[in-house]
């Protein structure tokens, strides 16, 4: 519910703290009375255009500013010299003009036309309309202005006037009454010319006071100096408006997404934001409905409106493949290398052949290995074989080997591997040899690449001719010798050299 009060004339609008509400229990909620108004007044005894609280229950806030009617007749000077009454004298002219003696007064437009050393200052509103203009009496107490104003009793009244200087030195020092008391502090008037202020103060009447004697007096009594203007007098009733508002607490929504979930590639899981019937429900992903259907890799966070009231929880979403185990193509690995076999899933376990239960092993054995994933969506193995080779000793023979003039010879491999070049060009593990070479073999397995060499020569059939038969004296013996290259020798006495003596039959 909204209470507005309302006194005296009030101007249109009034402070409107907004339709009743609710607030979680424990949170703080700011009423707010509109801006504009002079005076404001809770329940609560703050005297801001805002209040902060926690608290259930009633709050109203009154606000006042001055009513739209002015009391005071003429308070502009647009209507001249009329409506008021004033000790000073109106203006008589003089050889500085209209206001040329102190005690004097006029109604004009502008001071420099009432006086030829006042400066051109037009009045406070328009700056063209009227204005009280003065040349300051040198007599105490004297009046300036007076207007007497019929009131309500029991009633706050807002008094404003504007004043300024229209000669800088020894400016008017001005006091203000209602009913010869005073309605608040002399107000010094500023040195500066043409430099309008406001003095503004409130009055209550009493409770059988029905009429208001308003006069401005000057208490400066200086003969030089001390000229002002006065414009826009106003006295208007206090206008008070009133707003109530009705603040309830709540309790805030039960919001629990529950812990973070892992799913398998697939699947859908619903996550529950249920609250109540009058909930509002605010996704990240924009949803709006209780409860939302996720199947992909994500973190959904959800927020909980019930009245003003809000909260907010998160959770995230794993996705996971079943595992997907594959080693690869049987492997030969080289003695004393090894070869790395992992599986990657996720959140998997893993058993391996040789009893180890890590993501991978290093298989350097001669065997078949195998491995298996196994995570909450399944379960998969692979099994590799693994085969050792060796660095190989290539050994073609002699390193150097002659051949008789017209013969031919295999020369082959020692050794078994995967592949095999002669400097030839042949890539068998043999070659046949016909011609004087170097051979050599390079031998590849998956150790290396491994070589050796053969030089090979030709040479003729050996030739032994000894001559014909003879006789020689005992005292001149024959040498029996023959020779060929790369050839050895024996002789039928048993010699191994390459000639002889003949010292026998």
């Amino acid at each position: 519910f909204v209470s507005n009060t309302t006194t005296a004339q009030c101007i249109s609008g009034i402070p409107f703290l907004g339709n009743d509400t609710a607030i979680c229990i424990g949170q703080n909620i700011t009423l707010t009375a509109p801006t504009g108004y002079l005076n404001y007044l809770w329940n609560t005894g703050a005297t801001s255009t805002s209040i902060n609280t926690n608290t259930p229950g009633t709050y109203w806030c009154k606000a006042s500013k001055m009513g739209t009617t002015n009391l005071v007749v003429n308070g502009d000077f647009s209507a001249g010299n009329t409506g008021f009454s004033t000790g000073h004298v109106y203006g008589t002219g003089g050889s500085w003009g209209l206001l040329s003696n102190a005690g004097q007064y006029a109604i004009s437009t502008n001071a420099s036309l009432t006086h030829n050393n006042f400066p051109n200052c037009g009045d406070h509103t328009t700056g063209t309309g009227n204005y009280m203009i003065v040349n300051g009496s040198s007599s105490a107490n004297l009046s300036v202005w007076c207007q007497t104003i019929t009131v309500t009793p029991n009633t706050t009244y807002y008094f404003s006037a504007w004043i300024t200087s229209v000669v800088s030195s020894s400016p008017a020092i001005l006091s203000f009454t209602v009913n010869g008391s005073s309605l608040g502090p002399n107000h010094n008037v500023s040195s500066i010319t043409c430099n309008w202020q406001n003095y503004f103060q409130t009055w209550t009447s009493g409770p059988t006071t029905t009429t208001a004697t308003i006069c401005i007096t000057n208490q400066n009594t200086a003969g030089g100096g001390n000229d002002f203007g006065i414009d826009d007098i106003s006295f208007r009733p206090e206008c008070i408006v009133q707003d109530t508002i009705l603040v309830n607490t709540i309790p805030s929504p039960a919001t629990d997404l529950g812990p973070d979930t892992t799913i398998c590639n697939g699947d859908t899981i619903q996550v529950d934001a249920t609250d109540s019937a009058n909930s509002i429900y605010t996704w990240s992903n924009g949803a709006t409905t209780p409860v939302l259907n996720v199947y992909s890799d994500t973190t959904v966070t959800v927020t909980v409106t019930r009245g003003n009231c809000s909260t907010s929880d998160t959770r995230n979403v794993f996705v996971i493949d079943s595992p997907q185990v594959s080693f690869g193509n049987d492997t030969v690995l080289c003695a004393g290398s090894s070869l790395n076999l992992s599986m990657n899933a996720s959140n998997a376990t893993y058993n391996w052949s040789n009893n180890m239960f890590s993501s991978y092993i290093f298989a350097n054995q001669d065997t078949t290995y195998w491995g298996t994933a196994t995570n909450m969506c399944g379960s998969d193995s692979d099994t590799i074989d693994i085969s050792l080779d060796s660095v190989l000793i290539v050994d073609l023979g002699p390193p150097d080997t002659v051949l008789c003039t017209g013969d031919t010879y295999t020369i082959t491999s020692n050794v078994v591997g995967d592949s095999y070049l002669w400097n030839n060009g042949s890539t068998l593990d043999n070659t046949l040899v016909s011609a004087v070479y170097t051979y050599q073999l390079d031998v590849t397995n998956v150790c290396g690449t491994f070589s050796d060499t053969i030089n090979v020569d030709y040479d003729t059939s050996p030739i032994t001719y000894l001559g014909p038969d003879s006789i020689y004296c005992i005292t001149n013996l024959q040498t029996l010798s023959t020779s060929w290259s790369r050839a050895t020798f024996l002789w039928s006495n048993g010699d191994v050299t390459n000639s002889i003596l003949a010292d026998s039959n």
